[in-house]
Parts: C-alpha cells; sequence; structure tokens
C-alpha cells in the first residue's frame, strides 16, 4: 500500500509540468500545505522532527514488539536485522515524501525562474530593441534639437543682423501694412525724412511723405506692389518734414501668408539726391556750355541730326548761321582772359533774348557761336531775323570805365540749297563767315560756290607754302637804311620774297599772313633768322662790319620759350656774334603776354641783339610798350608818312612820337618814304632814319653790295 503510494506520488511529480502549475494556484497550495509561502528552515526542522519522532517511537516499541514476539534468539536477530532495513524503508519514503515535495517546489520554483528568465531575456531582448530604437529616436531627437537650436541661435544672430543693419544701414527701410499705413521705418529714415517712428507709424505712406502732384501717380506704383509685383530701381521723389524734395531709389517686395495673401510691403530706398543733382549737372556739362548756359557742341550735333532726320523727307529750309566775334582775342588780351568771360556772357544773354525756340543759339567755342534757324521759307526772312539780332548785339559793351562797340562776322548756309548734312552746312556757313571775315568784318554772308572755289584756292596755297618750305623757295632781300640827315646806308633789313616754280615771284603780303594763320610762319621765320644772320657774316668778311641788319621776328616765333636759346644756339652753329644785328618785332606780337616778352627781349638783349618795335602806333597801348620793352628803336608806321602831305593829325602824332623816343634816347626810323617833301618833313622835325621807295626797294643781297658803293648818289638824293 504504502509502495504503491509512492509509485503514485512519483508519478504525479514527475509529471508536474510547470505551465500546469502557473495556471493552477489550487494545486500548488495543495503541495505547499495551507501556507502561502515557503521557509527551508521551517521546513527542515519539520523533516527533521519528523524524522526524530518515528526514530524514537521505532527505536522505544519495536524492541518491546519483538522481544514480546519472538522469543528465538536467533530469529529475532534476524527480525532485528529486518527491523533495521524496515526502518530504513520507512524512513527512505517519509523522507522521500517530505523532501520530494519540496524538491517539487523547488523543481516549479527553478523552472518558474527558467520560464521568467526566458520571458525576461525575451523582455529583455525587446527592451533592447526598443531600447536601441529609442536610442536611435533620442538620437535622431538629439541632433533635431542641436539644428533647431542652431537654427534658433542663427535666426536670433540674423534677427540680430538684421536689426543692426536696418538699424545702421545708410538706406531708407520701411515697412507698410498691405494698405500702405507705416508699420516701421529704420533711424536713417527717420534722419532723412524728420519724423519719427512714433510720428508716422499708423499713418498713411502716401499722404504723408508724397507731395500732391506726385500723390496719384504713386498710389499706382503702390497698387502694382500689393497686387505681388517686385519693384525694382524704381525712382521717385519724396518729400521731408520741412518740405524738401529727396530723390528716392526703390526696390520693393511683398510678404504673403500660408494663404497667398499680400501681409506686409516691405522697401528699400537708396537717397540718390546727390546724384540726380550731379546727373543733372553732368548732363548740363556735356550738353551746355558752363559760361554762358548756351547749348555746347554735343548738343548743337544732336540737334542738327534730329533736325536733319526730321527734314529730310519735306526738305523743309532752315538755315545755319556761324558767327564769330571779330576782335575778340585783342579785347582778352588787352584787359585779360575775365573781361573775355564777360564779353561772351553779354553776347550769351542777348543770343538767348532773341534766339527762341525752336531757333536755337550755341556756343561751338571760343569766341564762337552758331545760330539755326528753322522754319524759314526765303533769305529775306533770314536776313529780317540777322538784322533784328545784329542789331542788339551791336548795342555798347561796357566794362568799368571802358566802352566797347562789337562786332561779327556771320556766315550762312541753308538747308538743303547749301548741302544736306551737317558737316557740309558747317563747313560751307564757316566758309560764307572767312569770306566776312577778309572783306572787313562786320557783317554776314550768305554761303557761295565762289566762296568755295575761293577757299579751295585757299588750302592750296596752304600746301603749295607748306611745299616752298620743304624745298626752300625762298630768298631774302635788303631794304636799304638811310641815315637822313647824310644819305648815308647804315644797315638794311631783311625782306623774304616766295620764287614760286610756276607764278614767279610772290609778294609777302599774299603768303605772310596765311603762314601766320597755318603756324608756319615758325619755319619761315627760322629759315629768315637763318639766312640772314649768314648773309651778315658775309658782309662782315666784305668789310662791312659796321652795317646794320634787321630781321623781323614773328608773334609765334616771339611766344616760343625757348626761342632765345635756339637762336643763341644758331649763333654757336653759324659761328658769329650778334653785334650790329637788330630784331623787330610787331606791337600785335608782344599783345598777348607782355611780361613774357619783355623776359624774352631781355634774354635776347643779353645775347648782344639791338631790339625794334615795328609799326608803332597802331597798337592799342604803344606807351605802354615804348616804355615796358627792352628796346633800342621805334620804327613808325608807313600809315602815318603816307598822309603827312595832307593831313596835320599824322604830322602832329609823328613829331610827339620822335620827341618821346628822342626823349627816352631812342632811335626813330620812318618806313615808306616815297617823296622829298616826306623827307624833307621828316628831317625836319628831327627823325633820324628812314627807309622805302624813295632810296630803294628791297633788292637782292648782290644788289646791295652794288649800292653801298654808290653812296655819292644816295648822298645827291639827300641833299637835292
Amino acid at each position: 500500500m504504502m509502495l504503491k503510494k509512492l509509485e503514485v506520488f512519483t508519478a504525479k511529480i514527475n509529471t508536474v509540468n510547470i505551465k500546469a502549475w502557473g495556471s493552477d494556484k489550487k494545486s500548488i497550495k495543495k503541495l505547499m500545505g495551507s501556507r502561502d509561502s515557503v521557509s527551508p528552515i521551517f521546513d527542515a526542522a519539520k523533516i527533521a522532527l519528523i524524522y526524530g519522532v518515528l526514530g524514537g517511537l521505532w527505536i522505544s516499541f519495536s524492541d518491546r514488539i519483538l522481544s514480546s514476539a519472538i522469543e528465538d534468539t536467533q530469529k529475532y536477530a534476524m527480525m532485528q536485522t529486518y527491523k533495521g532495513w524496515i526502518f530504513v524503508g520507512i524512513t527512505m519514503v517519509i523522507l522521500f515524501l517530505l523532501i520530494g515535495k519540496r524538491m517539487c517546489l523547488f523543481k516549479y520554483a527553478l523552472d518558474m525562474a527558467a520560464e521568467e528568465n526566458m520571458k525576461l531575456a525575451e523582455t529583455n531582448k525587446k527592451l533592447g530593441n526598443a531600447e536601441e530604437e529609442l536610442r536611435v529616436k533620442m538620437e535622431k531627437l538629439r541632433t533635431k534639437r542641436q539644428a533647431l537650436v542652431e537654427i534658433i541661435d542663427m535666426y536670433r544672430k540674423e534677427r540680430q543682423l538684421a536689426d543692426n543693419i536696418i538699424n545702421n544701414v545708410a538706406v531708407l527701410v520701411a515697412i507698410w501694412d498691405k494698405n500702405g499705413r507705416v508699420k516701421r521705418i529704420n533711424p536713417y529714415a527717420e534722419k532723412l525724412l524728420g519724423y519719427t517712428q512714433d510720428e508716422i507709424a499708423g499713418r498713411n505712406w502716401v499722404d504723408v511723405v508724397v507731395s500732391s502732384e506726385d500723390q496719384e501717380f504713386m498710389r499706382g506704383v503702390f497698387e502694382k506692389v500689393r497686387s505681388g509685383q517686385t519693384l525694382k530701381n524704381h525712382e521717385s521723389r519724396i518729400m521731408d518734414r520741412n518740405g524738401n524734395y529727396v530723390d528716392i531709389l526703390w526696390n520693393s517686395s511683398v510678404l504673403h501668408n500660408n494663404d497667398g495673401a499680400p501681409t506686409e510691403i516691405i522697401s528699400l530706398g537708396t537717397d540718390i539726391t546727390q546724384r540726380k543733382a550731379l546727373e543733372k549737372k553732368l548732363h548740363s556739362l556735356a550738353y551746355y556750355d558752363e559760361l554762358t548756359g548756351l547749348s555746347n557742341r554735343v548738343m548743337f550735333e544732336n540737334y542738327m541730326r534730329d533736325l536733319l532726320e526730321i527734314n529730310g523727307d519735306s526738305k523743309e529750309s532752315f538755315a545755319l548761321v556761324y558767327m564769330d566775334t571779330d576782335n575778340f582775342k585783342h579785347i582778352n588780351d588787352t584787359y585779360g582772359h575775365f573781361a573775355g568771360d564777360i564779353l561772351l556772357k553779354h553776347i550769351a544773354g542777348v543770343l538767348k533774348e532773341q534766339v527762341v525756340s525752336p531757333d536755337r543759339a550755341v556756343r561751338l567755342g571760343g569766341d564762337e557761336f552758331a545760330i539755326i534757324l528753322t522754319g524759314i521759307s526765303s533769305k529775306v526772312q533770314i536776313q529780317a531775323k540777322l538784322d533784328s539780332l545784329v542789331s542788339s548785339l551791336r548795342k555798347p559793351w561796357i566794362i568799368g570805365e571802358h566802352e566797347f562797340l562789337i562786332s561779327f562776322s556771320m556766315g550762312i548756309a541753308v538747308y538743303p540749297e547749301h548741302g544736306e548734312d551737317m558737316t557740309t552746312l558747317l563747313k560751307n556757313a564757316d566758309t560764307a563767315m572767312f569770306s566776312v571775315k577778309e572783306k572787313g568784318k562786320d557783317s554776314y554772308a550768305f554761303y557761295s560756290q565762289q566762296m568755295q572755289e575761293k577757299n579751295l584756292k585757299h588750302i592750296d596755297m596752304i600746301n603749295q607754302l607748306r611745299r616752298a618750305i620743304e624745298n626752300e623757295e625762298f630768298l631774302l632781300h635788303y631794304q636799304p637804311k638811310i641815315h637822313l640827315e647824310s644819305g648815308r646806308i647804315i644797315g638794311a633789313e631783311a625782306l623774304i620774297r616766295w620764287l614760286h616754280p610756276e607764278k614767279g615771284f610772290i609778294p609777302p603780303n599774299e603768303f605772310i599772313p596765311l603762314a601766320e594763320q597755318t603756324g608756319q610762319i615758325k619755319e619761315i621765320g627760322a629759315w629768315v633768322l637763318k639766312n640772314a644772320l649768314e648773309q651778315k657774316k658775309v658782309w662782315n668778311k666784305m668789310g662791312y662790319e659796321n652795317l646794320k641788319l634787321s630781321i623781323n621776328l614773328s608773334g609765334r616765333q616771339l611766344s616760343e620759350e625757348s626761342m632765345a636759346e635756339d637762336i643763341g644756339e644758331l649763333l654757336k652753329g653759324i659761328d658769329m656774334d650778334c653785334n650790329g644785328v637788330e630784331l623787330e618785332i610787331t606791337e600785335t606780337a608782344v599783345m598777348t603776354d607782355l611780361e613774357a616778352a619783355v623776359e624774352t627781349l631781355g634774354k635776347l638783349r643779353e645775347l648782344g641783339f639791338r631790339i625794334a618795335l615795328d609799326d608803332f602806333g597802331t597798337g592799342y597801348s604803344s606807351l605802354t610798350y615804348l616804355k615796358k620793352l627792352p628796346m633800342d628803336t621805334v620804327k613808325m608806321d608807313r600809315r602815318f608818312i603816307k598822309n603827312i602831305e595832307s593831313d596835320d593829325a599824322d604830322k602832329a602824332i609823328i613829331e610827339a612820337v620822335i620827341q618821346m623816343a628822342n626823349s627816352l634816347k631812342k632811335h626813330v626810323v620812318a618806313e615808306g618814304i616815297e617823296t622829298i617833301s616826306q623827307l624833307e618833313f621828316l628831317r625836319k622835325v628831327g627823325c633820324g632814319f628812314g627807309q622805302g621807295f624813295l632810296f630803294s626797294k628791297p633788292v637782292t643781297a648782290r644788289e646791295f653790295e652794288g649800292m653801298m658803293l654808290r653812296v655819292e648818289e644816295n648822298m645827291k638824293l639827300v641833299n637835292m
């Protein structure tokens, strides 16, 4: 029975399933007893106590039972052995039952622990995965958080930078709401406009800073911006608090909400007031003459192009008048450039008053002007306009205590008769003006083909003169200078002649003025000086050391800063001194710069030259020159000598000049003596020297040398 229970219990233990136990708490409690918990010490003490009680009872009663039941000692001994084995068996069963129960609990605990461990491992795995996933998410969140922090920091810095820029930039920054009310302006805008942020905030921009005449236009511009158009480089003007206009270059854009509706307008404005003023000034400088305010040559050319294009099909006539101020250089040189500028302003004032749109007056440069007369139908109409203009221009011009009557030379070219392009019209008008100059100035003339032919001849003469210089087609003639009291030849004046290979002799009055105009006089003057000095050297060797030789210097030569040095080098090259050589200059040659002329002539006198003032009496300040210039001789102009037989005024002038020159210890030479009566008068009033056709015309060097041998003839002529 006992063994059967043990087998059943063992089978039950072997079939204990932790899962079944886990779902049947009653079976667990039944196995454990009525207790809800297991105490190892209590259970061990319980087993030991049961074992002790059973062992004591067995020992105490089993021997008594056996001794009473068995008397046979041998059998008793054998039963004792059985008794021991029975005790061992019983104790084994009891220990098995007691320990097996606990082992089942222990196995349950182990199974539960294993299961929980598996669950924990699985949970731990899940937790590990979750932890890794959480770690990844945390890393992403950390990265996103760092990026967000950086974005916030960058936004903060950008906001700070934007505020710094807005507050410190020299640009007008204005923010408006969609209705045009001001939300914010920066400090620069406050300074520029004179309004504070508080004063202008909430007010309509157009009503505050835009003038009434510009408001309608600016509202239209604002509507375009509000509709979404981006405004780039738009110029407009606004008013500051004091009503002063400020030119602004705008760039505007619109901010929208998520629905795309406009919320704010941001505008950046650059103050271009100075730039606009500069542009206006540059435009004025580019197209208007700064001194007179008239249109300049650039504007003239643009206007002419437009006029020619407009009239190209209709061939409607207009006139181009080329106007030059007569003797302007003399006024400029005598009274200075300041006086010349005042005169030009005076002329421009008259032109502005008389030449009204669509006609136009232009200053081409210097003292030259152009006038465009439009809508003309005849030359009579042109003449009427010019007569009215000339009448106004000829009114006396006063500067200081001096009064001047100024005159003008005008040339007229008519479109399309005298040309169909600007260059031709301007050239022909200039040709007509030059023709007026040649005929005495102070008039106007229409262009003609004859003028053109004459102009071509003029150009041809210039070219021939250039070839004459290159080929040395010139030669020198010498006109004797006479001591009027004795009749002796005391010197000669070297005079140039042009021997043209085809035309023969060309007189100086035909090519010298041309050479003066073109600047070729410098080369001609240098040639005259060199050849005259070489001739003087030849005469010195012939025994005529005391013969005086006069050589003319042009104004162009005198204006050269290095002239004295160049002549000094020429003397060294010829290997001669300048004893007995006199350089003649005219009053007009020194008028440009008297101080410079005095300095240059002083250097020439240091080289040993004598200085003569030629054509004395024809200039504007003869007495001034007589006093200031370092000169030795005064040559009276032939125009005074010519009329002394019939003009008492000329006689008085000549007598006065001679007296002044003698008192200043200057020699006097009278030019152009042609009659005995002229000679007698000059000797009577004390003129020391003279020259003229009465004695001899200019002759070649060889002829002059022959005259030197015929002194007696001169003596007889003088003493007649």
